[in-house]
């Protein structure tokens, strides 16, 4: 419940008692998906990247 707490999952998994295996592997995948959407955000905004793409 430490790692529900810390993702912000609360409101998805009120009740320690409701977890599943599926529940779970469902937020793992969520999570990922976020951090990569969140990376590629930030390459693609990078100024030192836009910087050397463009002197390239």
């Amino acid at each position: 419940m430490d790692i529900v707490k810390i993702l912000n999952c609360n409101r998805a998994i009120p009740d320690p008692d409701s977890l599943t295996t599926n529940l779970v592997e469902s937020r793992v995948k969520d999570t990922k998906e976020n951090y990569q959407r969140f990376w590629r955000h930030k390459l693609e905004n990078s100024s030192k990247l836009t910087f050397l793409h463009k002197h390239k």
